[in-house]
């Protein structure tokens, strides 16, 4: 899509397998009975980027045929608190055909339409049906809730000129547009702050920030969008949807609020992080946090908050704008170092609760505002610069598909997603590299040391490769992309969503294409 960069962008916007399994061209058996892992602190995708044609992988270890344990590979579960009614779905449509053979390390198109510009189809609010559809659009805000459905909330459609607030739930096989309007451009409804009301809904908006808590509610916040009234621009303001009803917790019914800091690691009632889009969040440890993003004068931010579901903290970094990277010594965690200002960075938690941090368009050590492919750690005091270069717009380092190196390298990026899989293992995809060349499509997966390429294109702008809706395929692939919607499914896959990209043909637009990839 048509990305701005600094200031111009006021404006805008995680299987366990038994039975047996195909190596090359030798069949393998594994432990039985295999179970299927929940997925290990899932990443939120707010943020949550992107040619030849890529061509089928060659790689064994990414073209295997494993034995079907039954499972949903789509979201499942009967009932859950976040549920408001669904049907629950088995299977989604991603078996193989052969002889009931679960295809692995491959893409299923699994709805949605592989061309551009596809439209909302909303049905009957509250009611699921094989027709309907949130049509195609970018910049969404995402969770999944305990029975494994999918949500997302908002986003652009129609090529970003218009915003949206309404909220959609994925079962598995059908789409229920749950809340929100169907019309775009639509105004929050705040209420009585802290108070949920059925009546109270956030307004449109794109590049939101969001997260799931511990007892499964999704909260949401900022983006550029509609506050109340005839308000709008980038937003500060903090929502939680208990399922049911959605509240406004904290933040102004207007957008452009200014960031209140405080003092550094003091939680205090007035502590505000300000508008702001397209930041990077996490919950872990109990709290969610928010580091970065487009501020409402356009600035980009370096600041980490940390909210504990009462107050805001400032964490670390600057409370000035625009602030360079101080990387220090490579893998070494100091109280001196930080990333740089930077908005459309992509992040995942690990198993110890540490924050992690790729990415995204911002300030260099130079101080040069570009594409960064910087690794960073955050673990509770202290960041630490761990992988990728320290200059911006750095080229990728592909490798071999399928091998793991330590000198394999995504390369400077932003807008790209990321997931954690049932093993805990973070995988990211997409995003636009090199100042706006293009949308990849290429899928990396990280071991906590080293990247491997695992599938795509090594080269922006490839159109997506769709096969037959529901069926694995080899040479099956989503095109390059940006801006995408990311969950993690119950059973450990991957899922992916629309963004601004490539369809079957044609030139890069809105989509709204469903993908499901079994690692």
């Amino acid at each position: 899509m048509p990305l701005q960069h600094g200031t111009m962008r006021s404006s805008c916007l995680s299987r366990h397998i038994g039975a047996s399994f195909v190596l090359g061209s030798v069949w393998v058996a594994a432990c039985g009975g295999g179970s299927s892992g929940a997925p290990a602190n899932g990443a939120q995708p707010d943020g949550g980027l992107e040619g030849g044609a890529p061509g089928p992988s060659t790689d064994a270890s990414t073209d295997a045929l494993v034995g079907d344990e039954g499972d949903a590979a789509a979201p499942t579960g009967n009932d859950a608190a976040m549920d408001t009614g669904a049907t629950p779905a088995t299977d989604a449509g991603g078996e193989a055909g052969d002889a009931g053979l679960t295809r692995v390390n491959l893409w299923t198109w699994m709805s949605g339409s592989n061309a551009t510009g596809a439209t909302v189809v909303p049905g009957t609010a509250g009611t699921a049906a094989s027709a309907n559809t949130p049509g195609a659009r970018y910049g969404t805000a995402s969770w999944s809730d305990a029975a494994g459905h999918f949500w997302l909330f908002g986003g652009a459609p129609t090529g970003g000129s218009t915003k949206t607030n309404d909220l959609w739930r994925f079962d598995g096989a059908d789409w229920t547009w749950i809340t929100g309007s169907s019309a775009t451009g639509a105004s929050g409804v705040y209420g009585t702050l802290g108070s949920p009301a059925m009546t109270n809904t956030p307004g449109a908006r794109v590049f939101a920030s969001s997260w799931k808590d511990t007892s499964g509610v999704f909260w949401m916040f900022g983006g550029n969008g509609y506050a109340a009234g005839s308000s709008q621009g980038p937003l500060d303001d903090l929502w939680k949807f208990d399922g049911t009803a959605w509240t406004w917790v904290a933040g102004a019914s207007t957008a452009g609020a200014a960031s209140t800091y405080g003092t550094k690691g003091t939680a205090a009632s007035s502590n505000d992080p300000g508008a702001r889009q397209r930041a990077v969040s996490w919950f872990a440890g109990g709290a969610a946090w928010v580091f970065g993003g487009l501020d409402g004068a356009g600035n980009q931010r370096s600041d980490l908050w940390k909210f504990d579901g009462t107050n805001w903290t400032w964490i670390a970094g600057s409370s000035s704008t625009n602030a360079t990277g101080v990387y220090g010594s490579l893998g070494v965690a100091a109280a001196t170092s930080g990333p740089g200002a930077r908005q459309d960075a992509v992040g995942w938690t690990d198993a110890s609760g540490q924050l992690w941090l790729y990415g995204g368009w911002g300030y260099d050590s130079a101080g040069t505002q570009s594409d960064l492919g910087d690794l960073w750690k955050f673990d509770g005091t202290n960041w630490t610069w761990v992988k990728g270069s320290s200059t911006g717009n750095g080229a990728a380092t592909y490798g071999a598909l399928g091998v793991t190196s330590g000198t394999n390298d995504p390369g400077g990026r932003e807008n790209a997603i990321t997931w954690v899989d049932g093993h805990g293992t973070p995988w990211m995809m997409s995003g636009t590299s090199g100042h706006d060349v293009g949308e990849l499509n290429d899928l990396w997966k990280f071991d906590g040391s080293a990247w491997t390429w695992i599938s795509g294109a090594s080269t922006a702008g490839a159109n997506g490769t769709y096969g037959s809706l529901g069926v694995a395929g080899a040479s099956s692939t989503p095109g390059g992309r940006d801006s995408v919607t990311a969950w993690t499914g119950a059973d450990g896959d991957l899922w992916l969503f629309g963004g601004w990209g490539f369809g079957a043909t044609g030139s890069d637009s809105d989509l709204s294409d469903l993908w499901r990839y079994q690692p």
